[in-house]
């Protein structure tokens, strides 16, 4: 069985990139057998002490200081996924072009704090030791448990993109579907994945959408759909893409904190987003030194864009490039 875990990092906050990550997994075999918290364990997991920790990304970031933690959690994933080299990438840019994270920018020109981000080296925080041990970890408890980690995928929207499929399709909900359906079919394009006879994704619940059968219908219209569940918590559906095809997707409210797939997933989106917003902080602390840098989010934000305003004023430009709509 093919097991996709689906999360976001950056919903909610006014600056910085949506991210929205997957990651693949072949195996264990059957539905009936464990779920991967319980397959990967001790060794990997949220098992406390556990040589490799994967878990929802606040436990694992909590403040800029644990960026070598997140970080070495997910470049050594990227580096056990099967059919890799078993190396970590060296840039931001290698990194990006290993999940296929394309950043969304909605046709408008580049923002200037993401000119060259794809150079910058990798690792920020962890090292290169830790990194591979973290491989090697995966590789054995994967070897153990009969599955592998088949990749990472992610896709980004940068505050134009975000700004520009929110008009489009009316609001920020429908724009978090849109960039969810890119991540989720570009899973499924992986090789061995879309032919798999049963795949099984779980995703961290939308915001407050607790139903999704109509824009499922809608991201899959020639697949024959069954609800299986429907509550306000958890949602499942079965689609057949193929007549001799299983895919069922489920939403469920905290799915980081019950599928290691999803955690990991967590993790990955939450990198991305860090690294991007680290980039915003470093362009204006450029201009002007001794700013308070900021994550993005609520009254903080509005702080920031208050204090950048005549930096982006200065520098000719637009407010749209930082800024979201919604």
């Amino acid at each position: 069985m093919i097991r996709i875990g689906l999360d976001e990092a950056g919903y909610g906050p006014r600056l910085g990139p949506l991210v929205l990550a997957a990651t693949i997994w072949d195996g264990p075999a059957e539905e009936g057998r464990p779920e991967l918290d319980e397959a990967l364990a001790p060794d990997v997991g949220r098992t406390r002490g556990a040589a490799l920790p994967i878990d929802d990304s606040k436990v694992l970031y909590r403040k800029r200081g644990d960026l070598a933690r997140l970080e070495t959690t997910v470049l050594g994933a990227l580096a056990a996924a099967r059919g890799g080299d078993g190396s970590a990438p060296a840039t931001l840019g290698a990194f990006a072009e290993a999940v296929g994270a394309e950043i969304l920018f909605g046709g408008g020109p580049l923002a200037p704090w993401y000119e060259g981000l794809g150079a910058t080296p990798l690792p920020r925080a962890a090292t290169p030791e830790a990194i591979a041990e973290a491989r090697d970890t995966l590789r054995a408890a994967a070897d153990r448990a009969g599955t592998a980690l088949v990749g990472l995928r992610a896709t980004m929207l940068a505050a134009p993109g975000f700004n520009a499929l929110c008009a489009e399709l009316g609001n920020k909900a429908r724009a978090h579907w849109r960039a969810f359906g890119e991540v989720l079919t570009g899973s499924l394009a992986e090789p061995g994945v879309g032919a798999a006879p049963v795949v099984r994704g779980v995703s961290d619940r939308h915001g407050g959408r607790a139903y999704y059968g109509d824009p499922l219908a809608s991201l899959f219209p020639m697949a024959p759909q069954r609800a299986l569940h429907e509550t306000p918590r958890k949602s499942a559906y079965e689609l057949r893409p193929a007549p001799e095809q299983s895919l069922t997707l489920q939403f469920e409210v905290d799915a980081d904190a019950r599928f290691l797939e999803v955690a990991l997933a967590s993790c990955l989106a939450k990198y991305l987003r860090e690294l991007h917003t680290e980039a915003i902080n470093g362009w204006f602390e450029e201009r002007q030194p001794g700013i308070r840098p900021t994550a993005g989010y609520g009254a903080d934000a509005n702080r920031f864009i208050a204090t950048v305003e005549p930096i982006l004023a200065a520098e000719g430009v637009e407010r749209g490039l930082l800024v979201r709509s919604r």
